[in-house]
């Protein structure tokens, strides 16, 4: 076949051959996207009068890209990809994968379509483990070839929970929600801790930033925290001086490892003031009852709120009708007690102040108060017995029991005197035991003043001989020479709760063995005195009623129930006798773990039960320590001792009704403290370590070390 001569035809034959020459190339490059993504593509071009020329260029593949992600939002950024011509694309391509499958997933806006920059923020994606991969672009049609992915990212949108709280360092602060009230008028500081917990990838920090609005006195270091690993994260300290009342806010963010953060506003609030006045009121003077019903309210607080109430109360003792100095104020009752209160934990004979003190959450304290005074006399015509009303027991010279005597109240004797009998298998004592202290010194001296006011009264009916079956009203009866009783004596109040029983001898009174003091028609036996210059002798298994007031021995026999006290100058000899102050029976009280336990605390808590009204006050003795608290009103009380050392120790707890009966109990408390270690070091190891010299006979074996030193032997 002959070959056309191109040179030969004419021009206009040569331009129409070019055509459709370029139109055959364009064909074939139609067809070639139809099948693919090119990876090249042809350029073509003339000079004037010259044959047109065509080239090839292809699009370089795409970068790696680097994917980051913060919480749910993903940065994707790589290099430019160029041609192989060294120029330019035109934009690029991003796709995203799941990271476990492959399967292609729909990118969000943020990183669809044609991407002309060389990173896209692809926003909200889903929660879950990704790769991306970029494709340079040239044109509408002309694709590189994709990129390899990029390393695995994360998305977590799922935020995180934060639970701030404050901790003070010194002063005094409450928080309330988002609240932080601290009292200004001292100074002080907090650290802010920051639980943060996350159910996605763990949390990571917790930020504090510079305190916003007025913070005149305020100091604060900004700080990101974020050890130790998964928090809680503890801020740098927050302080004010003294006399600040700024209020500035502080925000506080807790992020997670997926970088969602949570933000927290804190208002800093000074709350220096007390809450609003209250008030208190309660019957000056003598009182109705042996007891006190005090009324109060409290105020109101508009900063931190009310934290507690409490009523408490300062006592006395009253004699010949005016009270002694005051103690100081003491808790009595339960913690934000119901008003109106009656006090039955008094004392008759005594003087008692109260005030209502009401505590905001910064213990900024509205103390309401009285000038009355409350006198609990239930007798009026009865001697004052001052500090010795207390004592079941009081003599001058000596105080001997045998078998098991009990008393209620205190027991003492003053000056010079001795007491045996009591203690562990022989007689108890529910009140305190006073050997020649300042205590039985002072109750020695009211008794001496109760004894010369009952002397010196004006002698009543007289009486003589044997009282049984004698039948007495309120009033004074006067004997000159000894007395007895061989059977029983009644004692009439006729309906008076108040009667009182007056009798004076001058010599010896004596009752028999099975004796008895029959109590009528609302006589008390606290009402009952019996002021005998000579000995005073109670036969066995006898039942007497009253206060003796003795100038000489008195002797009560075995078994021989006494409801009274015996306060004398002589001496007092008991015999498993019960001595309570009234006929009433005295509280029951017990101690958690029996009879006797075991603790490895150097301070333990004692607790217990009583059936003694809610606010009585319980006492625990132990190794010289006397300590206080208050039935609840669950019955349970509870107290924890000052510092005891390794050993065995006593405990009593004594608790009292309003006649002063006490109820008690006790325990063997056996304190164990482990010493401190002893360091031995390097010798630790060693089974045998000598100075000169380590010998063995026969087949002695070690399972340490052996050795000697400095300059010894082995063998």
């Amino acid at each position: 076949m002959t070959q056309p001569n191109y040179n030969a035809l004419p021009a206009r034959s040569m331009w129409a051959s070019q055509r459709w020459l370029r139109r055959l190339i364009a064909l074939t490059l139609a067809l070639s996207l139809t099948s693919g993504a090119a990876l090249g593509f042809w350029s073509a071009g003339s000079t004037p009068g010259g044959n047109g020329a065509s080239t090839a260029a292809s699009v370089d593949q795409g970068a790696i890209p680097t994917a980051i992600s913060v919480g749910g939002d993903v940065t994707v950024s790589w290099a430019e990809s160029t041609l192989s011509s060294g120029d330019s694309v035109s934009g690029y391509s991003i796709e995203r994968y799941d990271a476990s499958a492959g399967a292609l997933q729909s990118v969000g806006a943020g990183c669809a379509g044609t991407i002309e920059a060389l990173f896209c923020i692809e926003d909200a994606v889903p929660d879950g483990a990704w790769v991306y991969s970029v494709t340079p672009l040239l044109g509408t049609f002309w694709r590189g070839a994709e990129s390899p992915n990029s390393l695995t990212v994360t998305t977590d949108s799922t935020l995180p929970v934060t639970a701030i709280s404050a901790t003070a360092t010194y002063g005094t602060i409450y928080q309330s929600g988002n609240t932080i009230f601290y009292r200004g008028a001292a100074s002080g500081s907090f650290t802010l801790t920051n639980a943060v917990s996350d159910s996605g990838f763990g949390p990571a920090s917790s930020t504090t930033e510079p305190l916003g609005g007025t913070a005149t006195g305020w100091s604060h270091e900004p700080s990101t925290v974020s050890i130790p690993s998964g928090g809680p994260y503890v801020s740098n300290p927050f302080t004010w001086t003294a006399a600040t009342d700024s209020a500035p806010t502080e925000m506080v963010t807790g992020r997670d490892s997926a970088g969602n953060g949570v933000t927290t506003t804190l208002s800093f609030v000074d709350d220096s003031d007390a809450p609003t006045p209250g008030s208190i009121s309660y019957p000056d003077g003598t009182q109705p009852d042996v007891s006190v019903v005090v009324a109060f309210s409290s105020g109101a607080d508009s900063g931190s709120g009310i934290a507690n109430r409490q009523l408490q109360r300062s006592s006395a003792q009253l004699n010949s009708g005016v009270c002694q100095s005051f103690t100081a104020f003491t808790n009595e009752g339960p913690s934000n007690p119901t008003s109106p209160y009656t006090d039955t934990n008094v004392v008759d004979g005594s003087c008692y102040q109260y005030r209502y003190v009401t505590a905001d959450q910064l213990n900024n304290q509205d103390v309401a108060t009285s000038t009355s005074i409350a006198k609990v006399v239930s007798c009026q015509e009865c001697p004052n017995l001052g500090s010795a009303d207390s004592y079941s027991v009081l003599a001058v010279t000596s105080v001997t029991s045998t078998g098991s005597t009990s008393l209620a109240g205190d027991l003492g004797v003053s000056p010079a005197g001795s007491i045996s009998g009591f203690g562990p298998g022989q007689g108890s004592v529910a009140g305190s035991t006073h050997l020649n202290d300042a205590s039985s010194a002072q109750a020695k001296a009211d008794m001496d003043a109760a004894y010369a006011n009952l002397d010196a009264r004006m002698p009543g009916t007289a009486v003589a001989g044997d009282l049984s079956g004698n039948s007495f009203h309120n009033g004074i009866f006067y004997a000159a020479a000894a007395v007895t009783l061989a059977t029983s004596v009644t004692l009439d109040a006729e309906g008076d709760p108040d009667a009182v029983f007056i009798f004076q001898m001058d010599a010896a009174f004596a009752a028999a063995a099975s004796s008895e003091i029959v109590l009528l028609n609302g006589a008390q036996a606290s009402n009952v005195f019996w002021q005998v210059a000579g000995a005073v002798s109670v036969g066995a298994n006898a039942s007497f009623k009253g206060t003796i007031l003795g100038g000489a021995a008195v002797s009560l026999g075995a078994d021989a129930q006494l409801f009274g006290r015996i306060l004398t100058v002589g001496t007092v000899t008991l015999s498993s006798n019960p001595v309570t102050f009234t006929t009433a029976t005295p509280p029951a009280v017990t101690i958690d773990g029996g009879t006797s336990t075991v603790t490895k605390l150097a301070q333990p808590t004692i607790s217990g039960t009583t059936d003694a009204p809610e606010g009585t006050t319980v006492t625990v003795k132990v190794d010289g320590q006397e300590l206080t608290t208050s039935a609840q009103n669950d019955l349970s009380w509870s107290v924890t001792t000052g510092p005891l050392t390794s050993g065995p120790y006593t405990v009593v707890a004594v608790v009292r009704d309003s006649a002063s009966n006490a109820g008690s109990a006790s325990q063997e408390l056996t304190v164990e403290i482990n010493p401190d270690p002893v360091v031995l070091g390097s010798a630790d190891s060693y089974s045998v370590l000598a100075v000169t010299s380590v010998t063995s006979t026969g087949s002695t074996s070690l399972a340490g070390d052996l050795g000697v030193s400095p300059a010894g032997s082995i063998s």
